[in-house]
């Protein structure tokens, strides 16, 4: 089951922050075929907007690493954006509204929040994930920021939906674009092939199909490239002697047909090929 966002609380043996210190890390998913395994790779440059009322106050980004960092202030709700081109904005409520001074002079353990960003394909329905993902709000009772444990299970059910969705329409489009390679690649179209293997193997990166076929399309260009090269030689060793003035007086008027007829021959081979 996907992950889509983690809290926890810092360690006791960890220093207590005199701020509403927001920190995490981000990751992005790639999907393979076997088991639908989700893999997460740092995400960097992802854009945190911080927005209040519907207006952006800060924003803040994240480094090569994935992670990021921030404070908040009291007394406020926002909702924190995490977006980047090219994938699904995510969106997480944070309300401030309950802390007071005195708990920020006394110290607040950080409250950390992980996101999981998946690509945004053609065709995949992200209504959604116009809403918060999840909702944290601070507890005088605990002490510290907790979560809205039944607002957030009923949003990863439609997260989850989301995500198959996008697995459905990966897969869709990676079959598409093997079968179109494989054609092509019937028909001895090896560079429109391996174009279209690239873009399947774009598609889904873990899939080994698409990288044995361009490797084998690797090895029937090299051979076809040195059979050229074979042929380009014999051509010019040919023309080289055929073209010399005294050749009738070297070789006679039989070896004077005879390379005429080799040129005709390695042609014509060449055109069956």
């Amino acid at each position: 089951m996907l992950i889509i966002v983690s809290l926890t609380s810092e360690s006791y043996s960890q220093n207590k922050s005199h701020s509403i210190f927001v920190k995490g890390k981000i990751v992005e998913n790639d999907i393979g075929l076997s088991g639908w395994e989700v893999i997460g790779f740092p995400s960097s440059g992802v854009v945190v907007n911080l927005t209040v009322n519907s207006l952006k106050e800060k924003n803040y980004s994240s480094d090569n690493n994935g992670n990021y960092s921030f404070s908040l202030d009291p007394g406020k709700e926002y909702i924190l954006e995490y977006t980047k081109p090219g994938y699904v904005t995510k969106r997480i409520y944070v309300s401030t509204k309950e802390v007071t001074q005195d708990e920020i002079k006394f110290g607040m353990f950080p409250l950390v929040i992980d996101i999981q960003l998946f690509e945004d394909f053609p065709g995949l329905n992200t209504d959604i994930l116009k809403k918060p993902i999840s909702k944290f709000t601070f507890s005088d009772y605990e002490g510290d920021f907790v979560d809205d444990e039944p607002y957030y299970l009923t949003m990863k059910v439609e997260v989850d939906k989301v995500n198959n969705q996008l697995q459905q329409l990966k897969k869709q489009a990676y079959d598409k674009e093997v079968a179109s390679a494989d054609n092509l690649f019937s028909h001895q179209k090896l560079e429109d092939a391996w174009i279209d293997y690239e873009k399947a193997l774009k598609t889904l990166p873990l899939e080994k199909y698409p990288v044995n076929q361009i490797t084998e399309i690797k090895r029937l260009i090299n051979e076809k490239m040195t059979l050229d090269e074979a042929y380009q030689r014999t051509i010019e060793r040919a023309d080289k002697h055929y073209g010399k003035k005294n050749i009738k007086t070297l070789w006679g008027s039989t070896a004077n047909l005879y390379y005429t007829n080799q040129k005709k021959n390695i042609r014509r081979t060449k055109l069956m090929r």
